[in-house]
Parts: structure tokens; C-alpha cells; sequence
């Protein structure tokens, strides 16, 4: 079920949360969750990986427990008993394998899937490659790539957003030069 498209973006890894700073004695960290907890309680005792830019960091790590704090949830991660030693993951970027999160409903798909994809016009025309989804405010803005290395912004709306094929692996967007015809 993966698209044949150029992303092979099914196979991506979710962004579930980024990691705060370190809480308490027993090397638990804040984590601000991008989910609800139900869905970040069913990732405990799986392999996530965590991600930072600056300092560079990259890692899988046993997500050994979460509970409820002040203001966020509290994680622990194995390996991770003190707090000298969380402090090593903190500031990461929190990901889970795509295979662990939730399936979604039909027409409904995670940013990291689809990044990646070819886009066209409506009439087959290759506009690029979908680079970035910029959230702004009520309505994100998808940014294209093309293939001379241009990018366009396009508002993602009923009216831009024609149709994405995870099937296929392509997205078919209207442009807003294109809206009116």
C-alpha cells in the first residue's frame, strides 16, 4: 500500500512530540505531545526515534513511560535514570515508526506522508514536489519545489487542493492563478 510516487512517504516517521528539559531525580524528561495521550500512552515500550539539529543528535530509544505533569506529560526513556543524563535528549524532536500510529480515516493522511510527493495540475502538469507544509494560522500553506529549483507557496483550500493519492503517491493542486477557470 505504498505510493509509487517519489516519496515513498508511508514509510516515514511520525512526529509525535519535542522533548523539554529535564524533570525531577529519576531522569523523566517534559515532553510537549503533538497527540493526544491516549495516542502517545499506546507508543510506551516502543523504539522512537529522537532528533536534534543543534547540537547534532540521533537516536532510537526505548519510550519506557509517560504520566501526567504540570503543564505537560512527564516521559522517561531507558538508559535515562538521572537527571545529568536526560539533559542529553533534551530539545530533541520525538518521532514514531508510522507502523504505531493510528490508522486515519479516507481522505485523511499524516504531513510526514505526504512530503515528498509529486504535485501536478488538474491537467497532469508537473508542478513540483510538495517541500513543506507551513501551518498559518486557520489554513497551511504547502510549499512546492520545482524541478528547476523554484518554490511556490500555495494556501491549501477546497479550492487549491484538488486531490492526494496515496495510492498513487501524487497530490493534484489547483494554483490560484488556476481557481477561476
Amino acid at each position: 500500500m505504498s505510493p509509487q510516487g517519489s516519496g515513498g512517504a508511508r514509510r516515514a516517521a511520525i512526529a509525535v512530540g519535542k522533548l523539554g528539559r529535564p524533570h525531577g531525580t529519576r531522569g523523566e524528561i517534559k515532553l510537549d505531545a503533538f497527540f493526544d495521550t491516549d495516542v502517545i500512552e499506546r507508543l510506551v515500550g516502543a523504539r522512537l526515534i529522537l532528533t536534534r539539529i543543534t547540537p547534532p543528535f540521533r537516536r532510537e530509544l526505548v519510550f519506557q513511560s509517560l504520566r501526567p505533569g504540570p503543564g505537560r506529560d512527564i516521559a522517561k526513556f531507558e538508559g535515562y535514570d538521572a537527571p545529568e543524563t536526560v539533559r542529553e535528549i533534551t530539545n530533541c524532536s520525538v518521532a514514531a515508526p508510522r507502523e504505531l500510529m493510528p490508522a486515519l480515516p479516507p481522505g485523511r493522511y499524516y504531513t510526514e506522508e505526504i512530503i515528498g510527493l509529486p504535485v501536478t495540475d488538474p491537467g497532469g502538469a508537473p508542478l513540483g514536489v510538495l517541500a513543506a507544509v507551513i501551518p498559518a494560522g486557520g489554513r497551511d500553506v504547502w510549499e512546492i519545489r520545482a524541478p528547476n529549483g523554484g518554490e511556490t507557496l500555495i494556501p491549501c483550500s477546497p479550492g487549491t487542493l484538488v486531490s492526494v493519492d496515496m495510492e498513487r503517491g501524487i497530490i493534484v493542486m489547483r494554483p490560484p492563478a488556476m481557481e477561476e477557470e
